[in-house]
């Protein structure tokens, strides 16, 4: 079985063609026979060090593979002399060790059920309380906000999140926007009355934490609160791309596919 051949099985169930919007090739051969697939959030050093190490030379990335578009495209006629010397020595890594990197996040974003979406409430335990025509909303036994920023933490493998709201309120009505997703989403969502939490990936704080401040602070005394948690971008859809795994070992029988960790790329200080 050769790259291509993973690629068009992939694409073969999925609502979009290939090449569409963010994903497609960013670097290297799809006619390589392949050696194992890599499921990864990002291309880091590290996850290099491990395609290598598993012997996989297709790594099938959420997020691009450099710091802006213009310079993913660097492989696709770009001027190679404009690349930042940071992203062309990345390059010469993945050139030297063989490997094919295909970035696939809008069509696994589009599949039915949203791979990102099921694959993060599978895991955190809540796919249960999930019906797809809901979207990406679900509605858990009512709990206290630090009861389900507990939940998440430990799930996700944080050491904290950012809270905007309170606490000890309690909630049950649950909205997901994971990855990067715009603030007028975020905010039409809070706004909808349809969610008592909102956890996102990112946020726009000028945004959408100020309107769950006001909404909070003017809001009807019989109303209750709402609240946002952020837990960051990359815990949002690593959870999915971690699923991509099992959703995909059974159809390319024979090769292996595997997840790559990368961890956050920050620390605490507290």
């Amino acid at each position: 079985m050769r790259i291509h051949d993973v690629l068009e099985t992939i694409y073969q169930r999925m609502p979009t063609p290939r090449d569409v919007g963010a994903d497609g090739l960013l670097i290297g051969d799809e006619t390589q026979r392949v050696t194992g697939v890599l499921s990864a959030v990002t291309v880091t050093n590290g996850v290099i060090d491990e395609a290598i190490l598993r012997r996989a030379n297709l790594i099938l990335t959420h997020d691009p593979l450099f710091y802006g578009e213009e310079v993913d495209l660097v492989d696709r006629g770009g001027e190679r002399a404009h690349v930042h010397p940071v992203a062309s020595r990345k390059l010469e890594r993945l050139q030297d060790a063989e490997i094919t990197v295909f970035r696939f996040r809008d069509a696994w974003r589009a599949h039915e059920p949203d791979g990102i979406l099921a694959g993060t409430l599978k895991h955190l335990g809540y796919a249960r309380y999930w019906e797809r025509r809901r979207g990406p909303l679900i509605e858990l036994p009512p709990l206290l906000v630090r009861e389900l920023i507990d939940q998440l933490k430990e799930r996700l493998d944080l050491p904290a999140v950012r809270l905007c709201g309170e606490r000890d309120a309690r909630c049950s009505r649950i909205g997901f926007l994971l990855g990067e997703m715009a603030g007028d989403e975020q905010l039409a969502f809070l706004a909808s009355g349809a969610i008592d939490v909102l956890v996102v990936g990112e946020t726009v704080e000028w945004q959408v934490c100020e309107y769950v401040r006001d909404r909070n602070a003017y809001a009807h005394p019989d109303a209750p609160p709402i609240h946002l948690i952020v837990v960051g971008h990359l815990a949002s859809v690593t959870l999915g791309m971690r699923y991509l795994v099992e959703w995909l070992t059974p159809k390319i029988s024979g090769v292996p596919v595997s997840y790559a960790p990368i961890g956050l790329p920050y620390s605490y200080v507290l």
